[in-house]
């Protein structure tokens, strides 16, 4: 009998759980809503490709480096010494040059005695030739004066000629030494601060040709500086300029030097690449630890009739856009000039006002 109660008592719990689930709304589909394209109007507009780099606003620099290889014979600036234009900063080790130096001037003037003695010899000889020759042609003895005359004179000019070629060698050799070690100092090339000093310029240590010993900065004037930028973005480069706060500043890419380079790795430091602002007047507004946009410009075009970058497609013939016509889309075959990143110049297919898709 229970267990009769119990299969009743589990059918009436079926039933209503079936019913329960059969009465559960069905939601009603919603009416599809239709999604408009993307668009753009096809108008003249300027195009060019632009690249930013962050950079520093920072007091102007000036590497200072010999001109000649030497060893350093007396550093006398520190990092943060306050210098005035035409200050001593470094000395080369001169002494051996200088020995050259006075060798050579030594055998310049000996040179130029012996030639003044020798000159005075000839000369004698052309006189005494000339002392003893008669009119007499006939004579021949005379006629042997006459010789002796000749082959002096042409010694006295072949000794002039030798004597010159000789000092004018000595004079160059002298030239150039005293050049070089009119070279050997370097000195403040205006008024400044002492910014960083290379662990090399110290005395008794090498330096090369061109290579920074110290860089020197100038308050009074300011510079941009960025990481590194190559020199071929440089050159590609119609317009460079900086973004400060609202206003653009136009920039000149200091050259970079390779010898600089290699003593800035050396010696841990980051390659950076400076820009000097175009004008001699202090910018205004423009402060020391500001920061700044620089902007490299290139490829620019005025007033081309174009489309975005992004509204263009291509296939292995050729490059086209949907053009929206009554709100369809048609496949338009076009021809491009210049593109960038954002605008696309468009030089046939397309007139201005026509309006295209444009592609996520």
């Amino acid at each position: 009998m229970k267990r009769i109660f119990a299969m009743i008592i589990a059918c009436i719990l079926f039933c209503c759980s079936c019913s329960a689930h059969n009465s559960t709304a069905v939601p009603e589909l919603l009416t599809p809503v239709k999604v408009e394209p993307d668009t753009a109007t096809v108008q003249y507009e300027d195009v060019f490709n632009l690249t930013g780099v962050i950079g520093s606003v920072l007091p102007y620099s000036e590497a200072l480096a010999f001109s000649v290889d030497g060893i350093i014979g007396s550093f006398e600036a520190l990092p943060g010494q306050t210098v005035k234009k035409g200050d001593l900063i470094a000395v080369l080790d001169t002494s051996a040059l200088q020995q050259q130096l006075n060798s050579l001037r030594t055998q310049l003037k000996s040179a130029q005695e012996e030639a003044t003695l020798t000159n005075r010899n000839h000369e004698l000889a052309i006189q005494i030739c000339r002392f003893k020759i008669t009119d007499d042609d006939e004579n021949y003895e005379n006629r042997l004066l006459l010789l002796d005359l000749q082959e002096a004179e042409l010694k006295l000019k072949q000794a002039k000629e030798q004597q010159a070629f000789s000092q004018r060698q000595l004079t160059g050799a002298i030239a150039k030494l005293a050049a070089q070690i009119d070279s050997a100092v370097i000195r403040a090339p205006f008024d400044g601060v002492v910014s960083w000093v290379s662990v090399k310029a110290t005395p008794g240590s090498a330096v090369s040709a061109k290579a920074a010993v110290c860089y020197i900065s100038d308050v009074s004037r300011l510079c941009v500086r960025t990481e590194r930028v190559s020199s071929s973005i440089l050159q590609g480069c119609d317009r460079i300029y900086a973004k400060i706060g609202k206003n653009e500043y136009e920039l000149l890419a200091r050259e970079n030097s390779v010898n600089e380079d290699l003593l800035k790795s050396l010696n841990g430091i980051d390659l950076t690449t400076t820009f000097d602002f175009i004008g001699n007047d202090l910018p205004a507004g423009v402060q020391s630890g500001q920061n700044a946009l620089v902007c490299y410009r290139s490829g620019y075009r005025e007033h081309v009739l174009c489309v975005p970058s992004n509204a263009l497609f291509r296939d292995s013939e050729s490059a086209y856009v949907y053009r929206i016509v009554n709100g369809e889309k048609t496949r338009v075959t076009v021809e491009t000039g210049i593109s960038t990143t954002l605008r696309t110049e468009i030089t046939s297919g397309l007139a201005e006002g026509d309006v295209v898709y444009v592609k996520d």
